[in-house]
């Protein structure tokens, strides 16, 4: 769960997706060793900060 300001300036709580699971699993762990796996981490990260309704 993360929570998140809604317009009116109450705080809502926002269930995370199976995607964000997936993504905090992967940055949490030891996994990037790999130009590969590096790539793909960075690519999740640019995708992130695309979708972030805070920029």
């Amino acid at each position: 769960m993360r929570t998140t300001v809604n317009k009116s300036g109450k705080e809502e709580i926002i269930f995370l997706s199976q995607t964000d699971k997936d993504i905090l699993i992967y940055m949490s762990s030891d996994v990037w060793i790999t130009p590969e796996l590096k790539k793909f981490k960075n690519e999740i990260l640019e995708r992130l900060e695309e979708s972030d309704p805070a920029n």
